[in-house]
């Protein structure tokens, strides 16, 4: 059965048996020092009887168990790669498929004329006057 940690029983009782683990020693003006408000020495020595006397019960129970319960373990499932899906990773490590080789698509090459055109004016054969040296 699971602890319920909301439970104000189970909360004391761990105290208890965390104290129980100490040998009932533990010191009280340190505590009220951390716990601060209120909390005085004495306030905290008598709150403190009862417990000692509760963790000297339980640790005498216990004397007679051997250790821990033990957790309910869940079975794990078995892999298989009959159950994976496809492309799924199998060996823990990660390969790229080989990437084929694409086509450049070849493109038809601009006329030398029509690029001297741009931003020129031809005026003889081999004679050019840029548009900009007109207006000067």
């Amino acid at each position: 059965m699971p602890v319920n940690w909301n439970d104000k029983d189970v909360l004391e009782r761990l105290f208890i048996a965390a104290l129980a683990s100490l040998d009932n020693k533990i010191n009280i003006n340190e505590v009220a020092r951390i716990y601060g408000e209120d909390m005085t020495y004495h306030a905290l020595e008598n709150r403190m009887r009862r417990y000692k006397k509760e963790a000297t019960t339980l640790k005498d129970e216990a004397a007679d168990r051997e250790g821990a319960v033990k957790s309910p373990m869940k079975t794990r499932t078995k892999k298989s790669d009959a159950g994976s899906p496809k492309g799924a990773v199998k060996t823990g490590r990660i390969t790229k498929k080989a990437t084929t080789t694409t086509k450049i698509k070849s493109e038809p090459l601009v006329d030398e004329e029509l690029l001297h055109g741009m931003g020129e004016e031809v005026v003889g054969d081999d004679e050019a006057v840029d548009e900009t040296d007109e207006f000067v």
